[in-house]
Formats: C-alpha cells, structure tokens, sequence
C-alpha cells in the first residue's frame, strides 16, 4: 500500500529542460524552460524553475542553482 502511495503521490521527480519555440522581431528562435516535475493522483506534471533564451544561460542557470538535470530536453 506504501508503494502505490509512493507511485502516486512523488513531489520530486527531478529536474529537466522544455523546449520552447518563440517569435522575436519576426524570426523563430528555440528556448528553454528549467522544470521541476511531480506526480500528483497518478498524474505528472511540472513547476517552471527558470525560464531561459540561450543555452549558455541554462548553463549558468543550472550552476547558479546548484540543479542537476535527471532528463533529457523534453519538446
């Protein structure tokens, strides 16, 4: 019974990255999210850490923060 508490209700299932595509001054460009996600009832989902436009700045997110990613980039 513990276990499928466990299974259902995990308010840390580590840290990933999201990719975001955005519009600026006309042209496309690809972003990031740093999320935490969790598992509520059986159902994921995700808090949004820091919201990021470049690679170089998760980097330095990710340092400034102390995070380490448990995922790969999810789209």
């Amino acid at each position: 019974m513990k276990r499928l508490f466990n299974y259902l209700f995990n308010p840390d299932l580590g840290y990933f990255l999201k990719e975001v595509w955005y519009w600026y001054e006309g042209e496309m460009y690809v972003g990031y999210v740093i999320c935490q996600g969790y598992r509520f009832m059986g159902i994921y989902g995700y808090d949004r850490v820091v919201h990021c436009y470049d690679m170089e700045v998760v980097k330095k997110h990710l340092t400034r923060l102390n995070i380490t990613l448990t995922n790969s980039i999810v789209s």
